[in-house]
């Protein structure tokens, strides 16, 4: 019968606590050879959800065909380990959904959930076979991988399989809690479409890029582009040291969006020089990052964060031009920060709109005192140009705006000051001051 079935094009299984497989080789006269295959040629949906007994999509793995297949979602299938069998896999107990690996060649969509036992996704190379010139998942475009405890990996570290993967636009990693990082430095390489990277509450992933050993040569004098990415969001990952465990430029040109949050290793977010990128300070970029895009930038439960940007960061440091395009700012619950930024590097936040600070325990002051001070500037003079809305809220050690008494801060766009539970603040700025009354008295009006 199932090969009978040439205009199927959605397959949708759910909650059949006794199924095994979709396609049966027992039964009378249509049982089937051996040899033979069988091909959907319109299948392109093919969801699985919640079936405890399910091992294959035919138990005697005979070859299983959907050349159409752009969207592929699995859930709840305990006894799957991998999706496509292990090229050296002669063990008849290790379950697989497909015999090979040319069902995956036009996947677009890929959602795995809550497979228990799921622990690997493509075995080894990516080649679909021997004088097949496909490669598995050139077509991907958008992967999500949510509550794989077993998973340690999400393909072989190796350039040759590396290339698969061109096409992603966006991937999605929640609870993996055996995951340590999610590309290789040859895998990261390929990735120029991807846009949007999410990655939370993976319990042991440490970098986002891993170290290969084979090229270390390279990476000495190489950088990594991520010519799309425009989206970034960490958040719940308590083993996490930075971006890449090794030294090297990362380049984000597109990059818009950085959400940072739970990350209790992390001490800020660009590293001054190589000397302390990697050992007493833990930073998510290297100083060589490029980030010129950047217009949102939120860090939330940020317990260890000691600084933003680090305190000897020049203002013409790679690392310090990538603010300079910042629109939005919100900082809340990071109880081990004392100041935001310093003069110089805040006198480049040209067109920064919104600046939220909230339930920093020992926050002291918004902008810190110069370190060192540039005896060529001229100006004391620090314009919030086109900032509107200033929030302070819980702040209980706060007691000023800006530590460096001979500076003068304005703003002459702000519409709204808010200024809550700072019981130590001495005194906004006086331009400050005036359009928190006038915010207040139209607030209580």
């Amino acid at each position: 019968m199932a090969g009978h079935l040439i205009q199927l094009q959605s397959i949708d299984i759910w909650k059949c606590d006794e199924m095994e497989v979709i396609v049966s080789s027992e039964g009378g006269e249509h049982e089937i050879v051996p040899a033979d295959k069988i091909v959907f040629p319109k299948v392109d949906y093919l969801h699985l959800w919640a079936l405890p007994s399910f091992t294959a999509l035919c138990k005697d793995m005979i070859a299983i065909e959907m050349p159409e297949l752009k969207t592929l979602e699995l859930c709840g299938i305990p006894k799957l380990q991998y999706l496509c069998p292990p090229e050296s896999n002669h063990d008849s107990v290790i379950q697989s959904l497909f015999h090979n690996k040319v069902n995956l060649i036009s996947i677009e969509d890929l959602k795995l959930f809550a497979m228990d036992n799921l622990i690997e996704i493509w075995p080894g190379e990516l080649q679909v076979g021997e004088g097949h010139p496909a490669i598995a998942f050139s077509c991907l475009k958008k992967l999500k991988l949510e509550i794989l405890p077993k998973l340690t990996h999400v393909w072989a570290n190796n350039s040759a399989c590396s290339q698969g993967f061109h096409n992603l636009i966006s991937v999605s990693v929640q609870m993996c809690d055996s995951l340590r990082n999610l590309f290789s430095y040859s895998m990261a390489k390929h990735l120029v479409k991807l846009q949007e990277l999410e990655i939370t509450e993976c319990e042991v992933i440490e970098a986002i890029i891993a170290h290969e050993q084979e090229v270390d040569e390279e990476i000495r004098t190489n950088k990594i582009v991520l010519h799309k990415l425009n989206k970034l969001q960490l958040q719940g990952l308590p083993s996490f040291a930075g971006f890449y465990d090794a030294p090297i430029a990362i380049v984000l040109p597109e990059l818009k969006e950085l959400h940072i949050e739970k990350i209790p290793k992390l001490q800020n977010l660009c590293g001054a020089s190589k000397s302390n990128c990697y050992n007493a300070i833990q930073s998510l970029f290297h100083n060589q990052v490029s980030l010129t895009s950047i217009v949102h930038l939120e860090l939330i439960d940020m317990d260890n964060l000691i600084e933003i940007w680090s305190g000897d960061l020049q203002a013409n440091s790679a690392c310090s031009q990538c603010f300079q395009n910042l629109i939005s700012i919100t900082v809340e619950k990071c109880d081990s920060l004392r100041s935001l930024f310093s003069p110089s590097i805040a006198k480049l936040l040209v067109k920064l709109n919104i600046l939220e600070i909230i339930k920093c325990e020992v926050m002291e002051t918004i902008i810190a005192q110069e370190q060192e001070v540039d005896e060529e500037v001229t100006t004391n003079t620090i314009i919030f140009s086109k900032l509107t809305h200033l929030k302070l809220e819980d702040l209980p050690n706060l007691t000023s705006f800006c530590k460096q008494k001979d500076y003068t801060i304005e703003g002459s766009f702000l519409k709204e000051v808010k200024v809550t539970r700072c019981p130590k603040m001495e005194a906004l700025p006086s331009a400050l001051q005036r359009l928190r009354e006038q915010y207040d008295m139209h607030d209580g009006t």
